[in-house]
Parts: C-alpha cells; structure tokens; sequence
C-alpha cells in the first residue's frame, strides 16, 4: 500500500470518527483527503480497485465531485471515472446497493462517451 493511501485511510478513518451531524468537521477532513488523493491518481485508483471495501467506496463517494475536478485539471478524469463504474459494478455483482447516484452525471457521461 502506498504512502498515499495510507495517509487517506488515516483520515478516513477521522471522518468515520466524527458526529453524522458535524458538517463543518467533515467538509475539513474530506478536504484532507482530496488534496492526499489528488496527488496520484494511479495510486487512487488502484486503491479503489482492489483494497477498497464497499464502505470505504461508499464513504469515499462524498467526495467523488471534488476528486473529480482535481482529477479533470490533470487530465485523468476518465481514467477516474472508468475506475469508479467498475468498482461500482465489482461491487453490485457482490450484493451490495449501487452507488450510481454518488457518481456525478459527468463521470457516468465521460464513461459513456469513450
């Protein structure tokens, strides 16, 4: 596991921790997160792809905007986006909800237009 990841799941770990009602500490924590996920998309995305658990994605699906914008300013939006609809699909065939509707219409879009 990269140093990346590592330094997210300590963070996601702080988001767990917090209150549901704590909007002002979960917009500072995921803030957090996005600048550590932003810096290797590959390193992202693998993580996604092959350690994430379902509620992991699911909680990391609260920032799939932000991550996107920082994704799209470095060119690798699609590369996101793809990563997103096949962990989604990875994990519906497993019996888990979809979370299609955490997806922004624009990866959903991006993926369907390549």
């Amino acid at each position: 596991m990269s140093n990346i990841i590592e330094d997210y799941k300590k963070v996601l770990a702080e988001r767990v921790a917090l209150a549901p009602e704590d909007d002002y500490g979960a917009d500072f924590v995921w803030k957090k997160a996005i600048a550590i996920l932003a810096l290797d998309v590959d390193a992202t995305i693998d993580y996604i792809e092959n350690e994430c658990s379902y509620e992991d994605f699911e909680w990391m699906s609260e920032i799939f905007d932000e991550l996107w914008e920082e994704y799209e300013k470095q060119g690798m939006q699609y590369k996101f986006a793809q990563a997103l609809e096949r962990t989604n699909k990875k994990f519906v065939s497993q019996g888990y909800t979809s979370l299609e509707d955490f997806i922004p219409p624009t990866c959903e879009k991006e993926v369907i237009e390549k």
